[in-house]
């Protein structure tokens, strides 16, 4: 069975040594061995669990969320209905952060189209006359839509 170093593994996963030896010191790589001389020693079939630590720190889980996963991962099946629940949970978290992020997108394009008129006109104050329906459609939406959100009301002012 092939072995890979610490430093392998870091090189096929594009992390760091310092973060891989974090995971262990957190508990998330119960599975790894060490040699005689205390380094770690990796195996093939711990791939798979880097890879999940990998998918779930992409997707923004807490580490300790991940430990939990991983944990019952490593029991097995008497654990199904609670991994679905992990993920059913970081899924909606996910859901809500893509929203918000759609939500600031919007805005910029709102604030991008502003300082494009305004850069045509010369000034900011062409703003100064303008009505609503000055405003093209889609823009005036994208108010409508995030006026209720502070920090985007005040940015696209």
């Amino acid at each position: 069975m092939k072995t890979y170093k610490i430093s392998e593994i870091a090189k096929i996963f594009d992390i760091t040594v310092a973060t891989l030896h974090f995971y262990d010191k957190e508990g998330l790589l119960p599975f790894v061995e060490r040699d005689k001389n205390g380094n770690r020693i990796f195996k093939e079939k711990d791939l798979i669990y880097l890879y999940i630590i990998n998918f779930f720190k992409k997707s923004e889980m807490p580490l300790k969320k991940i430990k939990e996963y991983l944990d019952l991962y490593i029991i097995g099946d008497s654990t199904l209905e609670h991994r679905n629940t992990i993920i059913s949970e970081h899924r909606n978290t996910i859901e809500d952060k893509i929203q918000e992020l759609t939500n600031i997108l919007e805005a910029m394009d709102y604030k991008k189209w502003y300082y494009e008129t305004a850069i045509k006109a010369g000034t900011t104050k062409i703003f100064d006359d303008y009505k609503e329906k000055d405003i093209p459609e889609e823009m005036r939406k994208i108010m409508e839509k995030l006026s209720h959100i502070t920090c985007i009301r005040e940015f696209i002012k």
